[in-house]
């Protein structure tokens, strides 16, 4: 890795808790919705710290060039917002949201550092930054689909042994004596 991708893998890490906190703040109230401004601070927190994983994750993959470590995070949140019944496209609207703020932290850094950043420089980590954050996107909705397909599935069992169920039952009433 180059000294200036250094320079800003380690920057984005030194503003994960700002970049968390503008995205925090930029909710609004959602109902039904683990995202809600109006969320417990329990609820809140949680966020943060997956919104702090999230960040490292993406953030490491400046450092490393591989997309490798983006499955285990986006395998977790999207079972825990599909167990919970979040809609999909509200996750992939704060993705959306977080994507613009995380870049304009790029943008901060290559403002510090223009003069030591070229045009490839900015190619190169805008291609990857979003290369990591469409990845993760694709493996987020990929997880949360077989997860939705999981409870379907469930739920028909549970639905087709219930009409079995209600079938014994009507027999033995039209048996009863």
């Amino acid at each position: 890795m180059d000294k200036m991708t250094q320079e800003l893998h380690d920057f984005l890490l030194q503003h994960v808790n700002e970049m968390a906190q503008e995205w925090l703040d930029s909710r609004e109230i959602e109902e039904n919705s683990v995202y809600t401004a109006d969320a417990s601070l329990e609820v809140t927190e949680y966020l943060r710290e997956q919104n702090h994983y999230f960040t490292r994750t993406i953030v490491k993959v400046l450092k490393d060039g591989s997309f490798k470590n983006l499955s285990g995070w986006a395998q977790e949140i999207a079972t825990k917002r599909a167990r919970l019944g979040n809609p999909l496209y509200q996750s992939i609207q704060h993705f959306k949201k977080f994507r613009f703020i995380f870049l304009k932290r790029v943008e901060v850094f290559v403002d510090l550092h223009q003069s030591s950043i070229t045009q490839r420089d900015i190619l190169l980590w805008n291609r990857t930054l979003n290369e990591a954050f469409d990845r993760m996107i694709e493996l987020f909705t990929m997880y949360y689909g077989q997860v939705a397909e999981a409870q379907i599935y469930a739920q028909k069992m549970l639905i087709s042994e219930l009409v079995h169920q209600l079938s014994v039952f009507q027999i033995q009433l039209v048996s009863f004596p």
